[in-house]
């Protein structure tokens, strides 16, 4: 997920076995143990660039092919997870419910409108 040239590998890789992409799911993630004063900046931009740039990456690496599906059969999704760490809070998890309590979402050919259903849990 930190690596933009491996995630667009494996992506296109996946379009090219599959003949298509329909849809993709974002469902990486990584917490840090301890409180929010426990975590130097460095283990927080750990935390975030998979949490948060793993679903950015993904997510462009896949919009090409996402298009393609939503043009030729009319849809295409992109299905964003987060752990319940983001809505229920754990403790001595501050790093995993900062970043994962705060919904990324792109939207293939909508203009970054929502589509679709939020669920929890």
């Amino acid at each position: 997920m930190t690596d933009d040239a491996a995630v667009r590998a494996a992506v296109a890789e996946a379009g090219r076995v599959l003949g298509r992409l329909d849809i993709v799911v974002n469902n990486a993630g990584i917490g840090a143990a301890g409180t929010v004063e426990d975590n130097d900046d460095a283990e927080w931009h750990r935390v975030l660039d998979v949490n948060v740039l793993g679903i950015v990456r993904t997510t462009r690496a896949a919009l090409p092919l996402l298009r393609q599906a939503a043009r030729e059969r009319g849809q295409a999704a992109i299905v964003n997870t987060c752990s319940v760490a983001a809505i229920a809070g754990l403790p001595q998890a501050r790093a995993v419910q900062r970043d994962q309590g705060r919904g990324l979402l792109a939207h293939a050919g909508h203009g970054g409108r929502p589509r679709g259903r939020w669920a929890s849990g």
